[in-house]
């Protein structure tokens, strides 16, 4: 099985650094997660034809 190496790139760092913080409230917490999904989605199907 091959090993590829994952790089984090700053904004996605940033974001999951946001996620982590008490202080983040809930509806800035489902924003977040909503723009990491569209990032997600994005990464997932670049590829495909």
């Amino acid at each position: 099985m091959a090993v590829y190496p994952v790089t984090h790139p700053p904004l996605i760092r940033h974001k999951v650094t946001m996620l982590r913080d008490p202080a983040t409230n809930s509806k800035d917490f489902r924003a977040i997660v909503t723009e990491l999904s569209t990032f997600l989605a994005y990464e997932a199907t670049k590829d495909l034809p």
